[in-house]
């Protein structure tokens, strides 16, 4: 069974970039520009890894992340930021949120594939 991720993430060209890498390699990638889309999303779709941005239009990651691991029929999902927001308060703050990992852009997409494979459930 094909990993499934959902991305949370405003910017276009990037969601673009991460969908067509990680569907060659026979992930299933969802996404949403919002986050209260997104959210509702996880829910749906329940998937084995979350790549959350920390700024949307909508609603910032750091409270979706947060809503994420206190709902307990998803808090397992691990969360992962994908953000330009990188200062060491920024980590700190994914941190704080609840989230598994952080990934700074802009980023290599070796070192996304090696981030899914650390925290997707499905890929252990």
């Amino acid at each position: 069974m094909a990993v499934k991720v959902v991305v949370i993430e405003d910017e276009e060209f990037l969601t673009e970039l991460i969908r067509v890498n990680l569907r060659l390699r026979g992930i299933d990638v969802t996404t949403a520009e919002y986050g209260e889309d997104g959210y509702a999303k996880v829910l749906e779709i329940k998937p084995d890894l979350i790549l959350l941005d920390a700024r949307l239009p909508d609603i910032d990651g750091w409270e979706i992340c947060k809503r994420i691991k206190s709902n307990d029929e998803i808090n397992m999902i691990p969360v992962v930021f994908v953000t330009a927001a990188a200062q060491e308060s920024d980590r700190l703050r994914a941190k704080e949120a609840g989230a598994d990992g952080f990934l700074a852009k802009p980023f290599q997409i070796t070192e996304l594939l090696n981030t899914i494979k650390k925290y997707s459930v499905s890929s252990g």
